[in-house]
């Protein structure tokens, strides 16, 4: 079940099957959505039409190719059909929607034998302090300073996914975080959130240490003011919910 923040919710049932063969794994489904009054009024009624209470369903089809390594070509496909009540809405003008993605995915290969991880979790702690400069300028340690001192403290726990990647000795982390936006002249305090995969190299010269980089998203409560004062100045509507990235 689902709802939206101001409580018009829906329910999905989705039964599926797995077959495989070879490197070749197939996953057909066929997902059932009740929507209520509600949610189906606000969503494609959009508060004006009123289809009421309806169901629709989905029929899907996920693919899954595994072309060396622990690297899978990934493929799906659907075909989604409104109900009776939704189709005749004046302003919806098409009753079936198809949508469709091929992509690359990384998991476990089937063969290997299991084995406990070298990867230990962690827990990182950091502060750090705004600057209007870009990405470019920070690499290069060419950084403006914030006038207003607007200030973070991050918590990030790490949880091993894999000690290598395509054979590579690069450890793989899911990694979700809690960053504490401090308060300042020209702002409240705020809470961030943030989702993400890390990647670690090990290098072991002159000591151990090592090279991460993460890729995942975040959602901020509100929007950093350094943030917000530089997507202003591009005439861009800043968003709570952006790409992540940690170096």
């Amino acid at each position: 079940m689902f709802s939206d923040h101001e409580g018009n919710w829906y329910a999905n049932v989705v039964p599926a099957f797995e077959f495989e063969s070879g490197r070749w794994e197939i996953r057909p489904s066929l997902r059932l959505r009740y929507k209520s009054r509600d949610f189906n009024n606000r969503y494609y009624g959009l508060g004006i039409a009123k289809p009421g209470s309806a169901t629709d369903f989905k029929l899907s089809a996920e693919l899954r190719y595994h072309r060396f390594s622990n690297i899978h070509l990934l493929g799906k496909a659907s075909l989604t059909f409104l109900d009776a009540d939704t189709r005749e809405v004046e302003f919806i003008d098409k009753s079936t929607t198809a949508e469709a993605f091929i992509g690359l995915g990384f998991f476990k290969e089937k063969k290997k034998a299991s084995r406990r991880l070298e990867s230990r979790p962690y827990v990182r702690l950091a502060h750090g302090w705004a600057t209007p400069s870009s990405l470019h300028d920070i690499i290069r340690f060419n950084t403006e300073k914030d006038p207003y001192s607007n200030q973070l403290t991050s918590v990030f726990f790490g949880v091993p996914l894999a000690d290598e990647l395509l054979t590579l000795p690069i450890a793989t982390y899911l990694t979700p975080g809690l960053v504490w936006h401090h308060a300042s002249k020209v702002r409240d305090a705020t809470t961030e959130y943030v989702l993400a995969v890390k990647f670690y190299y090990t290098v072991k010269w002159p000591v151990t240490w090592r090279l991460g980089f993460a890729e995942g998203l975040s959602y901020a409560v509100e929007v950093p003011y350094v943030e917000q004062q530089n997507m202003a100045s591009k005439n861009y509507r800043p968003c709570e919910l952006l790409n992540y990235l940690d170096f």
